[in-house]
């Protein structure tokens, strides 16, 4: 109990400071040419665990050519982390979860798309403010500090890339979507 308490708090402190970091325009990427499918095919095997204790069905669907952009690895393997995590604490069980990138333009897209609880319209916008959660009854299920979505917004957006979310309303699933321009060599 100890240890787990221990990680939630550690958890939390670092989401504060990437928050802080993010609202002074001080984080710091360290940017390099890496292959943005094998980054989500390593998060998608990295929660495929967490999936199956739920009875989950994770599936992704991703460009079999590689495609080399400028990117933080670590950050964007932290907004998986982030989407992937979210997804699953909102999908009941033998739900299903897919992940899906593909080139559009000079853009990569990323689409985490879950049948879970689903968001109200009114909500989709709102959910990306550092520390909003949804509905009292949720955030008392769900837990959580409001702080992931976020933490993936400025990363995306320090990474000149966007981040937006879809619903059709309560019950029917979520779709999280971002993009990273695509980028062949280091500037």
């Amino acid at each position: 109990m100890i240890a787990r308490n221990t990680d939630r708090l550690t958890r939390l402190v670092n989401d504060i400071l990437d928050i802080t970091k993010i609202k002074s325009k001080k984080l710091q990427l360290i940017l390099e040419n890496a292959d943005l499918s094998k980054i989500i095919a390593d998060s998608v095997e990295d929660f495929k665990n967490l999936a199956d204790q739920k009875q989950i069905e994770l599936k992704s669907k991703l460009l079999t050519k590689s495609l080399k952009l400028l990117i933080d690895q670590a950050r964007i393997c932290q907004v998986m982390a982030n989407c992937l995590d979210n997804a699953i604490k909102f999908t009941p069980g033998k739900g299903l979860i897919e992940v899906e990138m593909k080139k559009v333009k000079d853009n990569l897209v990323v689409s985490i798309k879950d049948t879970g609880i689903g968001i109200s319209k009114r909500y989709l916008r709102k959910i990306f403010i550092p520390f909003f959660r949804v509905e009292s009854d949720i955030t008392r299920k769900f837990g959580g500090t409001g702080l992931g979505l976020a933490i993936c917004k400025g990363i995306i957006n320090i990474h000149h890339g966007k981040i937006w979310a879809k619903s059709l309303g309560k019950g029917k699933g979520t779709t999280l979507t971002f993009t990273l321009p695509l980028k062949t060599k280091k500037q």
